[in-house]
């Protein structure tokens, strides 16, 4: 039976443009759950690997510098150590500074077991008591010692007061030179070979010519 002529009415209309409406929208549907692989799983492989080759760079730059920071900071832990103990050696000496000096007297006499009569310029005579760190036997007449500021307790023995002068002209040794160790000084060898030798070795000379010894 043929279709009727003339257009549809309203009802069938509506119909036909859902049926056409639902058949674009399953044909869409398809086309975006089929994935698009013309060649594609290659890049994302490559792209995987170049991201996971930059992060192991990074992590062995960071261990890099992690262990770099670990050497600074024994470094400075080793400093801070040898500074503390630099300041506590420096506190000890300036508590030692601060502390009241002594007097320094002469032993007189030894009156007993543990005490001295001692002379301390310009106070006086004073009998002490002597440390139990200090040598008894070593407090002759005439030494040199030190009296605690507070209580005059004998604490130390000082050493034999000696003038920086007299210590500087000493001669700790005599050195053993001959004329042959000087250099340089012929003339002057000789003149002291005749002032000095001549005299001792050959004083008939002198008496023959009638002439005194040099002086």
């Amino acid at each position: 039976m043929a279709a009727p002529a003339g257009p549809l009415p309203a009802g069938n209309a509506f119909e036909g443009k859902k049926r056409h409406d639902a058949d674009m929208y399953d044909k869409t549907a398809v086309d975006m759950d089929v994935p698009h692989r013309h060649g594609g799983g290659g890049e994302e492989d490559s792209d995987y690997g170049g991201i996971e080759y930059y992060y192991e760079q990074k992590i062995d730059e960071l261990q890099r510098v992690i262990h770099e920071k670990t050497q600074d900071k024994r470094r400075l832990e080793a400093q801070r150590n040898e500074l503390n103990a630099r300041v506590r050696e420096l506190r000890d000496e300036l508590q030692v500074l601060l502390e009241p000096g002594s007097y320094v007297g002469e032993v007189i006499k030894v009156m007993g077991r543990n005490k001295v009569l001692v002379k301390v310029n310009p106070e006086g005579k004073y009998v002490v008591d002597v440390a139990k760190n200090v040598d008894l036997s070593q407090c002759t007449v005439n030494t040199r010692v030190a009296l605690l500021n507070d209580s005059y307790r004998l604490h130390k023995i000082l050493p034999s007061k000696v003038d920086p002068l007299v210590s500087l002209m000493k001669v700790e040794k005599v050195p053993d030179s001959t004329y042959e160790m000087v250099g340089g000084l012929e003339q002057q060898v000789k003149e002291v070979k005749e002032v000095i030798e001549l005299p001792i070795k050959h004083p008939e000379l002198f008496e023959s010519l009638g002439i005194s010894q040099p002086k």
